[in-house]
């Protein structure tokens, strides 16, 4: 089967955790993981179902010394404590924690965003909007909105040499000051989307986590968004700390 994908040229990745994307500038290539036996009941691996996703997203950026305590996690993630204690328990039977350290950092990353690729992330849409070239640009509207940027308007406001089209919000609440400054309309298909804001994480601006504007680069498919995504790879200081 995966030879079979690999010459349609399309992603995948299976239930042990190997992996394919190929995009112009960009190859994750994940191999040789043994197959698993999959129960009578589908069970994907706790780390990656949704929640596990919103975890790994908090260990990824929050762990650059040593894993954080459960409460902590969970908190920065949005999810329960139980969530948080599954996901980290999967990461240490995988070989992804020795300790209180997190190991194999850049194989986790690779792992982390072809899950997100094929994860619904819709479910977290609250709404769309048209906005001008430049509504994103009030960055003090999103600190009063307590919102985020992402997206490729992300990758815009970081300097990386993309001059974005589209961009998402993500907030907890509706927010008016960002909507007011930016003109945002309501449109059915239109090129800003509203997200719910699952994390909350310590010390944070007011742009999306890194990983996470990473990870939408690459999701789009586009070649040129998965070229700007390599260098931000290079550039951004927490993926740059995630190549062990």
């Amino acid at each position: 089967m995966a030879k079979t994908l690999a010459e349609e040229n399309l992603h995948w990745v299976d239930l042990a955790g190997n992996a394919s994307i190929r995009v112009p500038g960009l190859r994750v290539a994940i191999q040789g993981r043994p197959p698993v036996t999959v129960p009578s009941r589908y069970v994907v691996s706790a780390a990656f179902r949704p929640a596990g996703l919103q975890v790994l997203l908090a260990v990824l950026v929050m762990s650059q010394d040593r894993i954080p305590k459960l409460r902590s996690l969970a908190d920065a993630a949005g999810v329960s404590l139980g969530a948080a204690q599954a996901a980290v328990a999967d990461l240490r039977r995988h070989g992804y924690v020795d300790g209180d350290q997190l190991t194999r950092t850049g194989e986790l990353l690779d792992r982390w965003v072809a899950a997100y690729g094929t994860h619904d992330s819709d479910r977290w849409i609250v709404g769309t909007y048209e906005g001008e070239p430049e509504w994103w640009t009030d960055a003090e509207a999103f600190r009063t909105d307590a919102a985020c940027l992402g997206g490729e308007a992300a990758a815009d406001a970081m300097g990386l040499p993309l001059r974005s089209l589209t961009g998402i919000v993500y907030s907890d609440d509706l927010p008016t000051r960002v909507i007011r400054f930016g003109r945002l309309r309501r449109a059915n298909s239109g090129n800003v989307q509203l997200r719910h804001k699952f994390w909350s994480l310590p010390d944070e601006g007011w742009l999306a986590p890194s990983p996470l504007i990473y990870a939408e680069l690459l999701k789009s498919g586009d070649g040129r968004r998965a070229e700007i995504a390599q260098e931000m790879r290079e550039s951004d200081a927490i993926l740059r700390s995630l190549r062990d």
